[in-house]
């Protein structure tokens, strides 16, 4: 209980009680003349608690211009939270009130559009993607940005096709047969079927945080699966998706502790803020 509270309650006992009365009130103090059953009056002040303040930014950019700025000087500096979705910087870590810089680890538009990938896609979506949001940052194993597009351009079904299509390994011995898969496709005349091989293994390039511009690199392993009288979905499994992105997390930590230019000001953590 607060000095404040502690002398209205005191005041609320009853009416040989003193009484209080407010005088003023500004940002930092709070005045009251206390008024005594005897006569005499005594004025109080009290310290007002300071204001929250968060301040959100864009990008790891502005975050840092603004830690190292001049708004940012105090004798105890403080501490900086990279959580799981945000980094939050506790300006005055050891006094009253909160005072927050955030910015928000919003996922970017490319790894949005992988995640889709993780849950299984269908042919005409996974086109779209690849000529959007994920353009340039799924590539095979020469390295070329657009050879999973050209595979998927490709394919043709009919509309039947898409339906009675045949998935198979690909290859003759057990080695080429796990590096690729086999998407036997009828065609529209006679009992004839178009093949196309699609490898297996491919790699994600690209940013996890829009504000964050370093690009991981994931490995993807393909399935093909299909449901009976539905079209095949395209599944691309990650590999060590945890362990990736705890590395770009520490990458991110590393950053952001260079481009704080006054040493000792504030100290970035890998960890969760709670109030």
């Amino acid at each position: 209980m607060s000095k404040q509270e502690a002398l209205e309650y005191l005041v609320g006992l009853g009416s040989s009680q003193p009484k209080v009365v407010p005088i003023h009130e500004s940002r930092e103090l709070i005045t009251k003349l206390v008024c005594n059953p005897d006569g005499t009056s005594t004025v109080y002040e009290f310290q007002r608690d300071p204001e929250d303040r968060n301040h959100e930014f864009s990008s790891l950019a502005d975050l840092a211009a603004y830690l190292n700025s001049d708004y940012c000087q105090n004798d105890d500096g403080g501490i900086v939270f990279v959580e799981t979705a945000r980094i939050i910087a506790a300006l005055e870590y050891r006094k009253r009130g909160i005072q927050q810089a955030i910015l928000k680890m919003d996922l970017s538009p490319e790894y949005t559009a992988l995640m889709g990938l993780f849950k299984g896609i269908n042919q005409q979506a996974l086109w779209k993607s690849l000529i959007s949001d994920l353009d340039g940052c799924i590539t095979g194993k020469n390295g070329d940005p657009e050879e999973l597009l050209g595979i998927i351009s490709a394919i043709q079904f009919s509309e039947q096709s898409g339906i009675e299509c045949e998935i198979m390994p690909s290859g003759t011995g057990s080695a080429s047969a796990s590096r690729s898969i086999a998407l036997a496709i009828p065609q529209r005349k006679g009992d004839e079927k178009k093949q196309t091989d699609i490898p297996v293994n491919w790699k994600y390039k690209g940013r996890i945080w829009s504000c964050f511009p370093a690009e991981a690199e994931i490995v993807l392993r393909l399935e093909i699966s299909k449901k009976k009288d539905e079209p095949p979905v395209f599944i691309f499994h990650p590999k060590r998706l945890d362990q990736v992105s705890e590395e770009m997390r520490g990458k991110l930590v590393e950053e952001l502790n260079d481009k704080l230019e006054i040493a000792g000001r504030f100290r970035v953590f890998q960890g969760t803020m709670k109030l």
